[in-house]
């Protein structure tokens, strides 16, 4: 069974060993925004949903299936994180997501020189990681402070108050995974770092216990059913293994709320403006490393103009050529929605459209930057060397065909789709499960359960492109300049 905790909804399937989908069911969740910013949710409503969507999976079960389930799988939102009361046992704050800035001034503070916080973490600064965050709780609420002064405060990854609330446990542990994304973790030895507790003022007593990723981190108790909780990793970082073992000549990218992009690396300092990740750290085996880009603006950007514009998403209607041919017309998209990413790192990143369209040509302008945004990126990943055989892609915006379609005309790569949109659950199911020759990547089984994309020639994509390229430069030197003056 794996358990699937997303921005938008809690999701529970269960996997027989061939990796297809025997139950599946899945519950909304709401995120706050108060404040420009500002991205919370509800720790209660969160847990509360993730409960309740394993259990409706478990009663699509016959009562012999659901004894035979030997495993579960936990994969959640890597950074986004919470305080708590350990003496009390009560939530000090809403779960601050991963997409919650507020902290990027306190970061900049702190953090005035990136490269020794990079040589550690493999990460860039970047206010969506958890530390930062940490700190301003830290500074502004008068309920973390107390509770650091009292000796009962915890701040995790949202990772460890999942599994320990699921588990019923009294201690704190988290995989080194979501554990990476505090940009408080040394990610050569998996451990807390000294020197950035230090920089950041955050004591290792108030951050749980890092223990690889497969080992049992309790056992979830739904009604009689007692299942070891087997494995705990990161969303994204799941989603990776939904096709199998990943492969050295394919580029990965889940897009869903935001769009995240891997190439298996095993060096560090390949690209100072990407990131070095964590993947997957086995107890008995080697660990997985990756270059990773990050596109924060994906589904997220077309829920902030359902919001702002009041449409819904027309965009689902349309076939690859009607999107094709409203995209000569449409504006560009300036893409800043939850700041832009990698390879820029710009949190002040201003959103808008440059020229003239309707609701239906925004949605395709939105689209449009998405692709503009993995393209970006990719060529970063791939700077000196030849791009990918295939790019890989998986989640739930990536089963529009025209994204795909234009991803493919523009990098001159084939795009292979996942058809399954809870890539990462798959995933989950693949890392607990990869022993058991059933569930491997043969030939037929890709066959059947992926899409290509091959190229197709579009000047018009080339061209928008490279117009889109020049809109951000400029943008971009403009902030440079504002932040010098």
């Amino acid at each position: 069974m794996a358990l699937d905790q997303g921005g938008s909804s809690s999701r529970a399937i269960v996997f027989d060993q061939c990796g297809n989908v025997i139950s599946h069911s899945a519950e909304k969740v709401s995120t706050q925004r108060l404040q420009k910013n500002w991205v919370e949710q509800s720790p209660a409503e969160v847990i509360g949903s993730l409960q309740s969507a394993a259990r409706c999976a478990l009663k699509q079960l016959t009562e012999q299936q659901r004894q035979a389930i030997c495993s579960a799988g936990l994969i959640c939102q890597r950074s986004s994180m919470l305080c708590w009361d350990k003496k009390n046992n009560q939530a000090l704050t809403p779960i601050l997501s991963w997409q919650d800035t507020r902290a990027i001034k306190i970061l900049n503070r702190l953090v005035s020189d990136v490269e020794p916080t990079r040589t550690i973490t493999g990460l860039y600064k970047n206010a969506h990681f958890g530390a930062s965050k940490m700190r301003w709780c830290l500074d502004n609420l008068d309920q973390v402070k107390l509770a650091a002064k009292n000796d009962a405060l915890i701040m995790a990854p949202l990772a460890a108050f999942l599994a320990r609330e699921l588990c019923g446990n009294r201690e704190w542990l988290v995989d080194p995974v979501n554990a990476s994304r505090t940009l408080l973790m040394d990610i050569d030895t998996g451990t807390w770092s000294e020197k950035q507790l230090a920089t950041f003022g955050i004591q290792k007593s108030w951050l749980p216990d890092i223990i690889h990723s497969d080992e049992i981190f309790g056992v979830i108790k739904i009604d009689e059913l007692e299942i070891p909780l087997k494995l705990v990793t990161g969303d994204q970082s799941a989603a990776a293994f939904a096709d199998g073992l990943p492969q050295a000549n394919n580029c990965y990218i889940n897009i869903g709320t935001g769009a995240f992009l891997f190439r298996l690396s095993d060096q560090k300092n390949d690209h100072k403006r990407l990131l070095y990740s964590m993947l997957h750290c086995p107890e008995n085996s080697s660990i997985w490393y990756v270059q990773e880009a990050t596109v924060n603006g994906a589904a997220s950007a077309l829920q902030w103009h359902q919001q702002i514009a009041h449409t819904n998403n027309e965009y689902q209607n349309l076939s690859k050529q009607e999107c094709f041919s409203l995209q000569k017309n449409a504006p560009y998209f300036l893409n800043g929605v939850g700041g832009l990413g990698a390879p820029d790192w710009c949190a002040e990143f201003g959103t808008e459209f440059v020229g003239e369209g309707d609701g239906i040509s925004q949605q395709i302008a939105i689209l449009e930057s998405i692709a503009f945004l993995i393209a970006r990126n990719i060529y970063c990943l791939y700077e000196t060397e030849r791009l990918p055989e295939h790019i890989i892609v998986s989640g739930g915006l990536a089963q529009n065909d025209w994204l795909c379609q234009l991803i493919a005309n523009l990098l001159a790569v084939p795009v292979a789709r996942i058809q399954m949109a809870d890539a990462s659950a798959r995933g989950a199911a693949f890392l607990l499960s990869h022993n058991d020759l059933k569930y491997s990547a043969s030939e037929e089984w890709l066959t059947a359960t992926r899409k290509i994309f091959s190229v197709e020639n579009n000047e018009t994509v080339t061209t928008r492109y490279r117009q889109w390229t020049e809109l951000m430069e400029q943008r971009l030197l403009s902030i440079q300049n504002i932040n010098t003056q």
